[in-house]
């Protein structure tokens, strides 16, 4: 049994979320997706939504000359990534033609569309709505939304969301 869980179904919530939208974009072709939390930023291809802890930061305050460490930050990152995505393949000891522009075009159609479907449910199920929470804490805002560059046939969207946790 662990002793505390908190910031673990903080990070949780988040995937969870991330891993609906991208589910209920796809359909059947994703249904057996993996969803799941991280302790640090996942390596490797293929397909899943993962979320993780990636900092916390507490700013003092300071009240009749004690510090206080009232309530914290946390950073929860969600990375998707998607396998599929056009790249150059050796076949037979030679070089496959290159991906076309309408083939890399089509590859990235999907690929946005699965981060928009992510991001308009994040931010419906966390911004929305006023007072919104996730597992608990407060919701404070989000970070950039950053595509990165496809890698070995992936293609991957991360997403910060910051939360204010009372300890």
């Amino acid at each position: 049994m662990v002793c505390c869980d908190r910031l673990f179904t903080v990070t949780q919530q988040a995937a969870l979320i991330a891993g609906t939208a991208v589910r209920n974009c796809f359909g059947d072709i994703c249904a057996e997706m993996p969803v799941y939390v991280s302790h640090g930023e996942p390596v490797g291809g293929g397909d899943y939504v993962a979320a993780w802890l990636a900092g916390i930061s507490s700013p003092p305050v300071s009240t009749t000359g004690r510090t206080f460490f009232v309530t914290s930050r946390l950073n929860i990152n969600v990375v998707i990534c998607l396998a599929g995505f056009p790249r150059i393949r050796i076949q037979g000891g030679d070089l496959a033609p290159s991906p076309s522009p309408d083939e890399h075009t089509n590859a990235a159609y999907y690929s946005y569309g699965a981060m928009e479907t992510v991001y308009r449910a994040v931010i419906s199920e966390l911004l929305a709505k006023p007072g919104a929470q996730l597992g608990g804490c407060d919701v404070a805002g989000f970070g950039q939304l950053v595509p990165h560059a496809p890698a070995a046939g992936n293609v991957r969207w991360s997403m910060s969301i910051f939360v204010d946790y009372k300890p």
